[in-house]
């Protein structure tokens, strides 16, 4: 038979052996799912970045276009006072009274088209103006795009 010590000892070795054993591949998981953890972490990392530049060009897209948008508010007040102001050139005469053009039309045909001639020929000088043609000496005195003009001669 064996002594108990002796068998005390190899079951307290055989024990460490299995306790070291154990020990050994228990650390081994946990670096394979310390690697597996940073590898998830590495693709989350990727997918963060590709995800920032994406906001990054949206916040780019955003401003650009509210720089568009600020352009066609803009472009829409000029218009709407230009609108005005033609308006009013139709509505009102330049002593301020209030013009009627069908009273006029019916009382002096003769002038309402010598006036709706000589604008339709303006307006016609400015679709050539607008399209590519030279400005002329006559071309001071259109009526339907002084600004235009304007703008034309300060090139």
């Amino acid at each position: 038979m064996i002594p108990n010590t002796l068998l005390i000892k190899g079951v307290a070795i055989l024990g460490g052996i299995a306790l070291l054993t154990s020990g050994f591949f228990y650390v081994k998981f946990l670096l394979a799912k310390l690697d597996a953890a940073e590898q998830r972490e590495a693709t989350y990392q990727s997918v963060i970045s590709e995800y920032q530049a994406q906001l990054d060009s949206y916040k780019d897209d955003l401003l650009e276009i509210q720089g568009l948008n600020e352009e066609v508010l803009e472009t829409y007040e000029i218009a709407k006072e230009e609108y005005r102001s033609l308006q009013k050139r139709f509505e009102q005469t330049t002593s301020g009274n209030k013009r009627d053009l069908n009273f006029l039309a019916i009382s002096k045909p003769g002038l309402i088209e010598k006036r709706i001639n000589n604008g339709t020929k303006d307006a016609l000088r400015c679709n050539e103006l607008m399209t590519g043609a030279e400005l002329n000496t006559n071309d001071d005195s259109n009526t339907i795009c002084p600004d235009y003009i304007k703008s034309m001669s300060n090139d």
